[in-house]
C-alpha cells in the first residue's frame, strides 16, 4: 500500500516527530537525573524529588499528546 502525502502532511509529520523526539530525550535525560537523585537521596525513601516526579508526568503527557496528533494525522493521510 502506497501512502500519497501532501507536502504540507509531510512538514506537518516532520515537525511533530521533531517535537516527539525532543519530548523523548528530556524525558530520558530527566529519567537519568532522577535515578541519580534517588541513589544519592540521603532521606533514605528510594524516591527521586517531586518536582522531577511533576516534571515526568508532564512530559509523559506531552510526548502523548504529540504522538496522538501524529496517529490523527496519519489517519487522516491514509483515509484520503
Amino acid at each position: 500500500m502506497k501512502l500519497n502525502i501532501s507536502t504540507q502532511k509531510t512538514v506537518d509529520v516532520s515537525s511533530l516527530l521533531n517535537r516527539i523526539m525532543r519530548l523523548s530525550q528530556e524525558l530520558v535525560t530527566l529519567s537519568w537525573q532522577s535515578l541519580a537523585s534517588t541513589h544519592d537521596n540521603q532521606d533514605g525513601s528510594g524516591l527521586p524529588p517531586l518536582d522531577n516526579i511533576d516534571d515526568m508526568i508532564r512530559l509523559q503527557d506531552m510526548l502523548s499528546a504529540e504522538l496522538s496528533r501524529l496517529n490523527d494525522t496519519l489517519d487522516r493521510e491514509g483515509s484520503h
